[in-house]
C-alpha cells in the first residue's frame, strides 16, 4: 500500500463592515490513502474508452442511444460541427477525425441542413 497523502488547505477572509472589521479563518486537512502503486496507471495512460471490449448489451444499447441523442442529425450545420469535433476528441473516434469532422474552423465535410421547422428559400 502507498503511504496516507496529507493536503492542508487554509482560507483566510477579511472585511470591514460598518460596524468593524470582521476576520475568519478556516483550516481543512484531508487524508486520502492510495491503492497499490501501479494499480490504474496503465491502464489510464494513452488508452480510449472501447465499449466492445468491457461493456455488456445493455450498456452498448445504451451508448449508442446516448450518441444518438449527441449527434442529432437535423441541427443548425455550426452545432453539428461543433459536437462532432468535441465528441471526437473525448471519444478519441477515428483518431479525433472522424467523417464529418471539422478540418479547419468554420469548415465542415458535410453540407449544411436546416433544422426542423425551418423553410427553404429558393
Amino acid at each position: 500500500m502507498s503511504d496516507p497523502i496529507e493536503r492542508h488547505s487554509h482560507i483566510s477572509i477579511t472585511r470591514q463592515t460598518p460596524v468593524g472589521i470582521v476576520h475568519a479563518d478556516m483550516h481543512i486537512t484531508s487524508v486520502e490513502i492510495s491503492g497499490m502503486p501501479g494499480d490504474m496507471g496503465d491502464d489510464l495512460v494513452g488508452d480510449c474508452f472501447d465499449p466492445d471490449s468491457c461493456c455488456d448489451e445493455h450498456e452498448k444499447a445504451m451508448i449508442a442511444a446516448l450518441r444518438a441523442y449527441l449527434r442529432p442529425e437535423v441541427a443548425p450545420e455550426c452545432l453539428l460541427a461543433r459536437l462532432r469535433d468535441t465528441l471526437d476528441r473525448c471519444c478519441c473516434e477515428d483518431g479525433g477525425n472522424a467523417a464529418g469532422a471539422v478540418d479547419e474552423p468554420g469548415r465542415s465535410a458535410q453540407p449544411a441542413q436546416p433544422v426542423r421547422g425551418d423553410a427553404v428559400v429558393s
